[in-house]
């Protein structure tokens, strides 16, 4: 939340997306309160599936159920992506916009290689 406040502070009106990859089952449910409210100065939210990290999955916790409890206190703000292939597709429409990646599995490691 502190980082999209920053964000939104500098990209001087322009819009703000971002693409969030939930980090491990257990973290996301514990923080499921939290994220319905941190994502909403972004114009526009994707997630990705959650990274397990080894974890085996949760019943109920998963970001399309994350997407519609988001949507339910922002409405349309997000939306769920499949996979990293379609964050690439995301980028290069978002020309003229500022893009946020956010989380701590796989995202990493593919944007710096959309980047190169």
């Amino acid at each position: 939340e502190a980082s999209i406040s920053a964000l939104r502070e500098v990209t001087l009106g322009n819009k703000l997306i971002g693409i969030f990859e939930p980090h491990r089952y257990s973290r996301t449910k514990d923080c499921w309160r939290e994220f319905l409210h941190s994502f909403n100065k972004l114009d526009k939210l994707y997630l990705l599936p959650i990274y397990p990290a080894s974890e085996e999955p949760i019943p109920g916790i998963d970001s399309e159920r994350l997407a519609e409890d988001i949507n339910s206190l922002h409405p349309n703000l997000a939306s769920c992506i499949n996979d990293l292939s379609e964050v690439n597709e995301l980028c290069n429409k978002a020309q003229g916009q500022t893009v946020v990646s956010m989380g701590a599995g796989s995202i990493g490691k593919m944007i710096r290689e959309f980047l190169e």
